[in-house]
């Protein structure tokens, strides 16, 4: 079993998305400093501890510990994100669409080099 230290953070990310419901996900990633992941849904308790990880780990000196600005916002902490909060969960939501796209795209390029057809379906010259 492995742990995440909130005191080895050394970074935190937000991920925010609309959800098929109509609602929308608030989780937050993060990683300490032995390579440990977590992604945590960024609610009341989770979040204040978090954030209180996060101002000691600033007031120390020579803490490197990186914290996207909307990660901050979410947080509750400064600088913060200068985009309004529906433009991060839409990107979050064209993102999602898309990664499962791209692969599908490039494999069909390829079965489509390797058969020797055009992207139409024609036979290539």
């Amino acid at each position: 079993m492995r742990t995440l230290r909130l005191d080895g953070l050394v970074s935190v990310r937000r991920h925010t998305t609309i959800d098929r419901s109509g609602g929308y996900i608030d989780e937050l990633h993060m990683r300490d400093e032995k390579q440990v992941r977590l992604a945590v849904n960024n609610k009341h308790p989770v979040s204040t501890q978090v954030r209180q990880a996060i101002r000691r780990a600033e007031s120390r000196p020579g803490s490197a510990i990186a914290v996207t600005r909307h990660a901050r916002t979410g947080l509750g902490l400064e600088p913060r994100s200068r985009l309004p909060e529906g433009v991060h969960r839409f990107w979050g939501f064209w993102m999602m669409m898309a990664s499962p796209g791209i692969p599908a795209l490039v494999s069909y390029l390829t079965a489509c080099i390797l058969a020797g057809t055009s992207i139409s379906g024609t036979p290539g010259r």
